[in-house]
């Protein structure tokens, strides 16, 4: 958690705030996708998180790809804003959220993976077989990816 949600949590506690989050759909050259067990919530999900104060939509997702994953990247293409009503959380601890999540996909990155903290195994999966796990939001973005790869869909994804 950044310092600026760690303050503002000081002034506030639980209650919902919202939050811009970016988030990457990481594709390998053999279409698999790459997912995140994750330790708090134990469930599934693509990499990405919470923006710092004073940060870039790129910098966001670039640190938290990195953080998470150990991957680098270059060339993210914006596949989404995801926002309203349905993207309010509530994190195991009782913080309330509402987020505004902006997904892109990444397809050319570089490194070896790694787990953090926030992380108990990565794991490229193929699209037609995602864990049983998922994280709803992560589950609604992959699902339009799903659609996207079978021209169903057109990015970037407004919703």
């Amino acid at each position: 958690m950044s310092d600026y949600i760690k303050e503002l949590r000081k002034k506030i506690g639980t209650d919902r705030i919202l939050i811009p989050s970016t988030v990457a759909i990481i594709v390998n050259k053999q279409g698999e996708i790459l997912l995140q067990e994750r330790a708090g919530q134990k469930n599934w999900g693509c990499p990405g998180g919470l923006m710092d104060l004073n940060e870039t939509v790129l910098e966001s997702l670039k640190r938290e790809v990195l953080e998470e994953t150990g991957l680098t990247f270059t060339s993210p293409t914006l596949f989404g804003i995801y926002s309203g009503e349905r993207y309010k959380g509530v994190y195991p601890n009782g913080d309330m959220i509402q987020s505004v999540q902006m997904v892109f996909l990444v397809t050319d990155f570089s490194g070896q993976l790694k787990t953090d903290k926030e992380s108990l195994s990565l794991q490229f999966f193929p699209v037609s077989k995602f864990p049983e796990s998922i994280n709803k939001h992560h589950a609604e973005y992959l699902a339009h990816y799903r659609e996207y790869i079978q021209g169903k869909r057109k990015i970037p994804i407004i919703v």
